[in-house]
């Protein structure tokens, strides 16, 4: 008896995740959760650095900052509820003065910069095609910072303009690898209709710029969630957002695919080194204990002089 749909997936590309390749994640919570796995394993990994992002276009906006080492401006702020803040950033970069918001901002502008510059493969995560636009700068916001819902405008964005925003900014990287998904995540408070007709407009953007560019490909994590596990038990509480299994599911999918094979070699033993310092002593002046510190001394120096 089967018990899920039989899968497989084809990267299309020849290119692998090395083990000193430099991965840059932006988009959804899902590509938080996925880069933070990455991470783990102690691979070169920058992500969100405006904090999470779940619209293509904002996304867009924050790809151009990085991409060019454009910084933000005192006009690019706006105050509320005692804070200044970013509509284009997560509320981590708010401070009480414009000074501070802009120090945290640009910083990490300018270090994105240089990552993505650096970077061997870009995986964008999108999770919705609904837009909130504000009324007082006619703008498409990445951030609604909790103000009221009076402020804005919502629209259903469409495939072209999507393409229009990335297009170029792909066109701009030749040299880089692109991996498109979709987040599994439902955005269930605007009805699962809506949310079906979100996700089909991005997976349709999505298609058609793998169909003009050769450095782009498709990750096809909302399919893995969706499709492969469906079932409510690899949800958390809230139906809606994949649990730890979930994101461990696709991640594995995500290694066995995309990774070189000395990736996967290295990945295996850092995670046996990792073990060793996670390791907690219950008599740490014991001389057995003495002696494991030096093991694990010694294997965190070969594993650096043979792998770094």
């Amino acid at each position: 008896m089967k018990w899920v749909l039989p899968f497989d997936w084809d990267p299309q590309s020849n290119k692998r995740i090395e083990s000193k390749s430099t991965l840059f994640f932006l988009g959804s919570c899902f590509a938080e959760n996925i880069a933070e796995q990455v991470s783990l394993n102690r691979l070169n990994v920058t992500k969100n650095p405006f904090g999470i992002l779940y619209n293509p276009i904002s996304m867009a906006h924050v790809f151009a900052h990085c991409l060019n080492g454009s910084t933000l401006l005192k006009e690019d702020l706006f105050f509320h509820n005692n804070l200044w803040h970013s509509e284009m950033h997560h509320v981590a970069f708010s401070d009480t003065t414009q000074e501070n918001t802009l120090q945290k901002i640009n910083n990490e502008i300018i270090n994105a910069a240089e990552q993505l510059n650096n970077s061997d493969f870009i995986f964008l995560t999108f999770g919705t095609a609904k837009v909130y636009k504000s009324k007082a700068t006619g703008k498409i916001v990445g951030n609604c910072h909790k103000r009221p819902l009076s402020d804005f405008e919502t629209s259903m964005l469409d495939v072209a303009t999507i393409m229009n925003q990335w297009d170029n900014l792909i066109t701009q990287c030749p040299d880089k690898e692109f991996y498109l998904s979709i987040s599994p995540v439902r955005y269930v408070r605007e009805g699962l209709i809506e949310s079906n007709h979100s996700k089909a407009i991005l997976r349709i953007a999505i298609q058609q710029l793998i169909a003009k560019h050769p450095n782009v490909y498709y990750f096809p994590a909302f399919e893995l969630i969706t499709d492969v596990l469906r079932d409510y038990r690899f949800y958390h509480s809230d139906l809606v957002h994949p649990n730890a299994q979930a994101i461990e599911f696709v991640y594995d999918f995500f290694h066995s695919k995309l990774f070189a094979e000395q990736t996967k070699q290295y990945v295996t033993e850092w995670r046996k080194i990792d073990a060793m310092f996670k390791h907690k002593a219950l008599q740490p002046e014991s001389p057995q204990w003495r002696e494991f510190e030096i093991k694990r001394k010694n294997a965190l120096e070969s594993f650096n002089k043979k792998w770094h």
